[in-house]
């Protein structure tokens, strides 16, 4: 039986790489997002950002993904009881419409609550609408804090999230960044 000695430069060199994956590894947590207490994992967020780029004009990243998701516990409240309030059954029947061949997930129905109540406040037709002047008084009183204080945690791998408004934002890991920075 042959011995296998190990130099002092393999070693090391297999320490740098455990450290260097590991810090790849977004420092221990596996979901890709946790979003008002409930936690998506990496595929669970890939998969809404595959099935909203297929009813989508331009593809969708999974920072948008979680941004458009993470915000939902502002806007929500705001359309509850309205006519423009967004229901799960017309939300599937719109992505199933705009070409969403498979069931649309959770998250994918997050980020799709978003985007309908986006259209519901781009809309000239809705502006003029009586009903939906207590909605936009409801997210005028909207505050930096209550951005500050959104419920959202986001994978490294995928950025960090900005609570000053900015959403996802890119993220370079402490272990990559030079001295200088």
């Amino acid at each position: 039986m042959k011995r296998t000695t190990r130099t002092p430069t393999s070693v090391a060199l297999a320490v740098t790489a455990t450290l260097a994956l590991a810090g790849c590894s977004g420092m221990g947590m596996s979901e890709g997002a946790v979003i008002d207490g409930t936690a998506y994992s990496i595929a669970d967020v890939q998969e809404a950002a595959a099935q909203l780029s297929q009813v989508s004009a331009e593809p969708v990243d999974v920072q948008t993904v979680i941004y458009e998701a993470g915000v939902i516990p502002l806007l929500e409240p705001a359309f509850v009881g309205t006519p423009y309030e967004a229901t799960e059954s017309v939300l599937r029947s719109n992505l199933a419409e705009a070409g969403l061949e498979e069931e649309a997930s959770d998250l994918t129905l997050e980020a799709a609550t978003f985007r309908h109540y986006g259209s519901v406040l781009s809309s000239p037709e809705a502006a003029a609408d009586p009903e939906l002047e207590p909605v936009l008084v409801a997210l005028q009183s909207v505050t930096q804090e209550d951005i500050a204080g959104l419920p959202v945690e986001v994978n490294p791998r995928f950025g960090a999230w900005d609570a000053s408004g900015g959403g996802v934002v890119p993220q370079v890991p402490a272990w990559i960044q030079s001295s200088d920075s």
